[in-house]
């Protein structure tokens, strides 16, 4: 408006109209051949864009619109894929096991199996082995300390046969009581090795009772180790990390970019 004005009142034939007119020319053929078609060419790949970001959806919405539009062009995706959209890479505190279809539950059952001492070794057995009581059953020392001559029928008395017979009598005796002598050194013997074997068995019963106790605690170590593992991997699929770079990419893309030169177009 300045230059057509200053041309207006400008003299035909006067050197500063002309120049202001020659002016004029230059900045519409500048705007025509190199402004507008610039501006064009860098605000013209937001009207596809527009169309994509139309079915791109925010971080927390769900993805039917895009499957809808991929179902209407013939490719049906996997419906892993569409889990993994929907629960992880539009949430941010989803997880990316729900795609495989693995639950804690059945994670924490896996680890288990293969690490946890208590799934592995059943009480029953650790019981049976270490019952020392049920191992030695067999074994009475009472019963070995009451031996006595007379238990193997050794009788210092004479047979009524022979009461009658003071010679076979006295010889009797005598071989009895040699007899019983020998019954005796070996019943000795006998109670000496009852007690050596019961002083094993207390031992047995301690060791089997520490074996026990360090058992449950390796028990309680390996729970917790589990646990723990449970924990580091569940987390590892976390998929913030997988929702927010996507967000970070779709939000200046068609919320900045796109957003904006669709906007120059009128839209």
């Amino acid at each position: 408006a300045a230059i057509l004005l200053s041309v207006w009142r400008s003299k035909l034939g006067d050197l500063g109209g002309w120049c202001w007119w020659g002016g004029f020319i230059i900045c519409v053929i500048y705007i025509i051949f190199i402004v507008a078609p610039m501006f064009g060419w860098m605000t013209a790949i937001a009207l596809p864009m527009e169309s994509v970001c139309g079915i791109l959806p925010a971080q927390g919405e769900n993805s039917d619109a895009l499957f809808r539009l991929l179902e209407a062009s013939g490719s049906t995706p996997p419906n892993e894929v569409k889990v993994l959209i929907n629960e992880c890479v539009l949430a941010s505190d989803g997880y990316i096991w729900s795609s495989a279809n693995v639950t804690r539950q059945s994670l924490s059952n896996e680890l288990n199996g293969a690490f946890n001492v208590s799934e592995n070794i059943a009480n029953v057995d650790v019981d049976s082995t270490l019952d020392v009581s049920a191992q030695t059953a067999d074994f009475n020392q009472t019963e070995v300390n009451t031996l006595t001559p007379a238990t193997y029928g050794v009788s210092l008395s004479c047979p009524q046969s022979i009461a009658s017979q003071s010679a076979r009598c006295g010889q009797y005796i005598v071989d009895m009581n040699v007899y019983a002598s020998d019954l005796n050194a070996s019943i000795s013997r006998a109670k000496a090795a009852a007690a050596g074997v019961a002083a094993v068995i207390a031992d047995l019963e301690r060791v089997a009772a520490d074996t026990q106790v360090s058992i449950d605690q390796i028990k309680v170590d390996a729970e917790a180790a589990v646990d723990e593992i449970l924990d580091g991997v569940w987390e590892l699929g976390k998929c913030t990390r997988i929702s927010n770079a996507y967000e970070g990419l779709r939000v200046p893309l068609c919320d900045g970019v796109a957003a904006g030169g669709f906007g120059a177009w009128g839209g």
